[in-house]
């Protein structure tokens, strides 16, 4: 996809799954945002069935299929894949690249690069395991959670939102 899943299109796939459980964003969201809180097994799962529903409409072919990407394909996709080793495992390549963002090397971004947690979401804090975390100093966006897909700079192969407005998964 270019852009990430819509929460229109996971409550879509949610309504032809009666046994799977989401636990919504606890902010408000609008159709075209980000489907947020979405296990890892529930994004392949996501995956299978939109492979299911093109194929079957023609949209993609017998042998053509949805998945996740990889760890180093994420990393190409996002400009960042030849600076790293395509062997290493996430975890032995975690913050190995430094000052190397998907917008470049300037910290903070600059504007309009994405939706980050930026200084607009002074009053309204992101908890993550159970602490606040605090804002992006020296960003602001217009977004105090996440945006609309697709509203960011697009990258130099067609895709958006590669670095903010939610973390995505990988198949490994």
């Amino acid at each position: 996809c270019i852009w990430e899943t819509r929460v229109s299109d996971f409550k879509a796939f949610l309504e032809d799954n009666d046994d799977i459980d989401w636990l919504a964003a606890e902010f408000p969201q609008q159709k075209d945002h980000p489907a947020v809180r979405v296990p890892w097994t529930s994004a392949v799962e996501f995956c299978e069935w939109l492979t299911k529903i093109d194929r079957r409409s023609g949209k993609i072919g017998r042998s053509e299929s949805y998945r996740l990407p990889t760890d180093h394909e994420w990393s190409c996709a996002v400009g960042i894949g030849p600076s790293e080793d395509p062997e290493a495992r996430p975890d032995e390549k975690h913050e190995q690249l430094v000052n190397v963002y998907p917008w470049g090397s300037q910290w903070p971004p600059p504007s309009g690069t994405g939706n980050f947690y930026g200084e607009e979401t002074i009053s309204n804090p992101l908890i993550e395991n159970d602490k606040p975390r605090g804002p992006m100093k020296g960003y602001k966006d217009d977004h105090d959670r996440t945006a609309p897909v697709g509203g960011s700079s697009v990258n130099q192969f067609g895709l958006h939102d590669m670095s903010g407005n939610a973390g995505e998964w990988c198949e490994d």
